[in-house]
């Protein structure tokens, strides 16, 4: 009874620990102020949402060092769900389509959007990302390690609690001050995190039998290769 209480004990106080520092992460969203101005350049707020509309040199045509797809992962696409979102509460009217210069205007929604909601917005956004791809990366390859070493713990003792390393982790400054921005670096290193658990996790090698791994180890390869490739691409463009 006693060790019971004790694991109960736990994993109560793991889940309550992590808990209160995904609310610090939330909380960090709406703090004023940056931490770089490529926290604008590199999110598309300038982009899109700049007063005049100023296109960083990194996206110009002749120059082209950047693809747009972190950008609009980032910030144009969660900014299009929140408009639609009040434009289905009735609470956007009358949105029209402006062009300016060569630019157009992609986000017609830009000009019913404040400057607090054009920042926070796109900030949630990665918090929501770095939960899904960083933490559950984190959590995915404690647990491998942790299985991998261990021989005796039954499957409810190895998941019963949050990772020390991921308690770790949600606790460093990055989480907080990085993670949660809408830098690209950020977006790579969610990429990076997704990258090293297919790596780990889904070898042909780990996922096939004795008696499959002949059969399937050719259509198997293709597509963890396709993956590998995938985040590659995503991560360096």
């Amino acid at each position: 009874m006693g060790l019971l209480s004790k694991c109960w004990s736990s994993r109560f106080w793991s889940w309550i620990i992590y808990g209160l520092l995904l609310v610090l992460r939330f909380v960090a969203c709406a703090l004023p102020g940056y931490i770089h101005p490529d926290e604008f350049f590199q999110s598309g707020q300038e982009l899109w949402f700049g007063c005049p509309q100023f296109i960083p040199w990194e996206f110009e045509s002749q120059n082209a060092l950047r693809s747009v797809f972190p950008p609009w992962i980032m910030t144009w696409l969660p900014l299009q769900i929140y408009a639609g979102l009040m434009n289905m509460m009735n609470y956007n009217n009358n949105i029209t389509t402006t062009t300016t210069g060569t630019l157009t205007n992609t986000a017609p929604f830009a000009n019913h959007l404040s400057g607090q909601e054009v920042l926070i917005i796109p900030r949630i956004m990665c918090v929501v990302l770095s939960i899904i791809m960083v933490d559950t990366s984190v959590w995915v390859l404690s647990k491998q390690k942790k299985n991998t070493s261990s021989t005796i713990t039954t499957e409810t003792q190895r998941n019963q609690d949050i990772p020390v390393a991921l308690l770790i982790f949600a606790s460093a400054w990055p989480c907080w001050a990085m993670l949660n921005r809408p830098f690209t670096n950020s977006l790579e290193t969610m990429i990076l995190a997704v990258l090293m658990v297919v790596a780990c996790c889904c070898r042909p090698d780990r996922i096939n039998s004795v008696q499959q791994q002949s059969k399937n180890n050719n259509i198997n390869s293709l597509v963890y290769g396709t993956m590998i490739g995938i985040l590659c691409a995503l991560g360096f463009f």
